[in-house]
């Protein structure tokens, strides 16, 4: 589609991992070098409309865009997207105005929302792609993504974080990874469905993690999950399970010499235990 010469042509490309569109548009320089190959950030905090931030680039004699952050105009806890509708209403202005080649890259949360909303954008693809991160790219995203407290983030991204992180689970699932790598999405996971006050799919996600510690010997990441475990059983009030759990993190946490962290899970068992009946 890039080759094809000038004229407006429209594509998505879809990834959970930004880094992955960053090799992108380093490997199209590399084989097109020929061409004035731009990126386009949209911002949503700017004044102006996300139509006419795609304007911009109309201003420069590129051969083409890649635009990033569409995904963040868009909040999953609501029923439609202003950003997407004006698009969708804006698209042959659109295609008049950008007389290049256009690749909107986003994640799967984030395409599956344009079909929805923006459908009649969509219609006018040329082409859609799918590309998976390898294992520093998932390294490099599950670090993005728990970089800040959980409460921390904005309601909206917390719940596109969920998004991305269960996509991520399904690549990690579908081909070759590394074990710990799905083990620490799955504890991101569960920290971030807390935020929504649900426990049960936040013990689930920690329930997956604990084998696979287990499994590679990752003694902290298991006695982590075992403490989130045991917190998650007191708020259950199930007080002879999160004792167990406590316990069970205590003596990790005392084996690989992590003090302060030993002394929360002895306080928590202790609290458990003696609030069990009986």
């Amino acid at each position: 589609m890039l080759a094809m010469g000038r004229g407006f042509r429209l594509a998505f490309a879809r990834s959970e991992h930004p880094s992955v569109f960053s090799h992108l548009l380093d490997e199209v320089r590399r084989l097109l070098p020929d061409g004035d190959w731009r990126e386009v950030e949209l911002d949503p905090a700017s004044p102006d409309s996300v139509v006419t931030q795609l304007e911009r680039a109309a201003a420069s004699d590129a051969d083409g865009v890649f635009v990033r952050g569409l995904e963040r105009f868009i909040d999953l806890r609501l029923d439609r997207s202003a950003a997407l509708a004006q698009l969708n209403l804006n698209r042959e202005h659109i295609g008049a105005t950008l007389p290049m080649r256009v690749v909107i890259l986003l994640p799967g949360f984030a395409m599956r929302e344009v079909m929805r909303y923006a459908p009649d954008l969509w219609s006018w693809r040329s082409g859609t792609y799918h590309l998976r991160g390898d294992a520093a790219d998932v390294s490099t995203t599950l670090r993005a993504l728990g970089e800040e407290g959980s409460w921390e983030v904005a309601p909206a991204e917390r719940h596109a974080r969920i998004e991305i992180l269960e996509r991520m689970m399904m690549e990690m699932r579908e081909g070759r990874h590394e074990q710990a790598a799905e083990a620490d999405a799955l504890a991101l996971l569960a920290r971030l469905r807390l935020t929504y006050s649900n426990p049960r799919a936040a013990a689930v996600a920690l329930e997956e993690a604990l084998p696979i510690y287990r499994q590679i010997g990752a003694r902290l990441g298991e006695a982590n999950t075992l403490y989130q475990l045991g917190r998650l059983a007191m708020t259950a009030r199930r007080w002879e399970l999160a004792a167990r759990f406590s316990t069970a993190a205590y003596e990790i946490y005392s084996a690989i010499g992590h003090a302060e962290w030993a002394e929360r899970a002895r306080q928590q068992a202790e609290t458990a235990a003696a609030s069990a009946p009986g």
